[in-house]
C-alpha cells in the first residue's frame, strides 16, 4: 500500500470515529460478581443513599459511587454512603446512582448504572399536622396516598425520633389504627408513612443475589396528645 493510501484510509478511520460507525464492546464482565446490597430513602427534605458492593466475596473498594451527580463518601469494606440535603426523587423521572472504578493513571474505568422511577409521593391525609389529639379517646385514625403497598407506618417521640414508639409492617390499604396506649399524654411525636417503591435496575448483568431498593417516605406529621 502506497503512503498517499495509507494516510487516506487513516484519515477515513478518524471520521469513521469521529461519526461513531466504528463501536468498540466494553466487556462487562467485572460486574456479574458484583453483590449490591442497599437502598435509597427520600423524604422531602432529603435523600441518603446506603450501599455495600463486594465482589466474589470481597470489598470492592475504591470506586466513586453518586447519586444524580451528588458523590458518596467511601467508607472502607466495601460501603458508600452520603446524605443529601435535598429531595432527588421526582415521580415520573429516573433516579441514577453510578459505580465507576478508578481506571489507570487516575482515569475513570467502567461505570455500573443502577436506575429507578419514582412512584407518586406519599402524603399524610389524617391527622393534620400539629393535631391534638385526645388520649383516651384510644384509637388514631391515620390515612393516606401516593406511593404503592405495602406499606410501613411508625410513630416517634418528637424530642427523640430515633426512639419509636409504635410501628406497623406490610399495610396493604391506605388507613390504619393506631392504639394510642403506646403514646404518653402530654408528648409531642411524629407520624411518617413510607413504601419500598421497587428494585433499581442496573445496565450491566451483576450478581442475581443483589437487592438495591427505593424507599419512599411522607412528610413528618407532627402530633400532641393531651
Amino acid at each position: 500500500m502506497s503512503f498517499a493510501k495509507k494516510i487516506g484510509v487513516a484519515v477515513l478511520f478518524v471520521v469513521f470515529l469521529s461519526l461513531g460507525l466504528f463501536q468498540f464492546a466494553v466487556d462487562p464482565a467485572p460486574f456479574r460478581s458484583w453483590k449490591i446490597q442497599g437502598s435509597v430513602s427520600v423524604h422531602e427534605k432529603y435523600t441518603t443513599l446506603h450501599v455495600t458492593i463486594h465482589g466474589n466475596g470481597q470489598p470492592v473498594t475504591g470506586l466513586n459511587v453518586s447519586i444524580m451527580g451528588h458523590p458518596a463518601e467511601d467508607r472502607g469494606n466495601g460501603l458508600y454512603s452520603c446524605l443529601v440535603q435535598e429531595c432527588l426523587a421526582v415521580p415520573g423521572s429516573p433516579l441514577t446512582v453510578t459505580m465507576q472504578e478508578k481506571g489507570v493513571s487516575g482515569q475513570l474505568g467502567l461505570a455500573l448504572t443502577a436506575k429507578i422511577t419514582p412512584v407518586r409521593s406519599i402524603v399524610v391525609n389524617s391527622p393534620g399536622d400539629g393535631a391534638h389529639i385526645a388520649a383516651d379517646s384510644g384509637k388514631l385514625t391515620a390515612s393516606w396516598a401516593g406511593g404503592s403497598s405495602p406499606y410501613s407506618l411508625t410513630v416517634q417521640e418528637e424530642r427523640q425520633p430515633n426512639d419509636t414508639v409504635y410501628s406497623a409492617q406490610n399495610l396493604a390499604g391506605t388507613t390504619h389504627q393506631i392504639p394510642l396506649a403506646a403514646c404518653t399524654p402530654g408528648m409531642e411525636y411524629l407520624v411518617n408513612v413510607s413504601c419500598k417503591a421497587g428494585k433499581f435496575v442496573f445496565d450491566h448483568p451483576v450478581d442475581p443475589a443483589s437487592s438495591f431498593i427505593l424507599i419512599q417516605r411522607s412528610p413528618y406529621v407532627h402530633i400532641h396528645v393531651e
